[in-house]
């Protein structure tokens, strides 16, 4: 689907349909958005499709990391869906206080979407 420009129209009803997820779901999401199916199918049925999946499961296996949303702050690790308070709780307790603002924190994100693993670093202050 990246392939033909709709990556994010396929990779939406597959997330949201994760229980039912097969061959005849596969089809009928792209018939629906009029995908040649061929290609479709080849493509996501490729070696590099594959390469890119094993490359991601490579570093997930290396970091650690078991689920996705995962998140690193600081070094303290936690995964799953996390409420902002959660978040907040867990910035203040990896983090110094330094008069009006947080300092700087080490804060890296990762995330499964589609054929490929997301990762972002962001390294900033954080005000109060």
């Amino acid at each position: 689907s990246q392939q033909q420009g709709k990556f994010l129209e396929v990779y939406i009803p597959c997330f949201e349909g994760q229980q039912q997820l097969d061959e005849p779901c596969y089809t009928s999401i792209a018939q629906k958005l009029n995908l040649k199916l061929d290609k479709f199918n080849s493509d996501r049925n490729s070696p590099a499709a594959e390469a890119a999946i094993q490359k991601d499961v490579q570093l997930a296996q290396k970091l650690g990391i078991e689920g996705t949303p995962f998140f690193i702050m600081n070094g303290k690790t936690f995964s799953g869906a996390v409420e902002l308070s959660e978040m907040e709780s867990i910035l203040a307790s990896v983090s110094k206080w330094q008069g009006n603002r947080y300092e700087k924190v080490s804060f890296s994100i990762f995330l499964t979407f589609g054929l490929e693993f997301q990762a972002w670093v962001i390294q900033d202050t954080f005000p109060g």
